[in-house]
């Protein structure tokens, strides 16, 4: 996630559009969740249990938040020109 907001263009559009407070909440909110599953998962499927947890964080918080703002992020720089 940490990576993401430096490399990735949707990151990169979300910096140029002020959005860093929300992308730090997201980013504590994806850790909170990714770790607490890999946890749950590590003890069944060793290492890929983490994997997949990290993933399931991911696309549970970060997917979600990101296919919402953006659009409205975008609706509101077409209305302010």
């Amino acid at each position: 996630m940490a990576l993401g907001g430096v490399t990735t263009g949707i990151y990169t559009y979300l910096n140029a559009s002020r959005f860093l407070i929300g992308q730090a909440w997201l980013a504590g909110a994806q850790v909170m969740i990714a770790l607490t599953l890999a946890w749950m998962f590590a003890g069944r499927w060793g290492s890929a249990g983490v994997a997949l947890g990290l993933a399931l964080g991911y696309l549970f918080v970060i997917v979600p938040a990101q296919a919402v703002i953006v659009p409205r992020i975008l609706a509101s720089q077409r209305m302010n020109g």
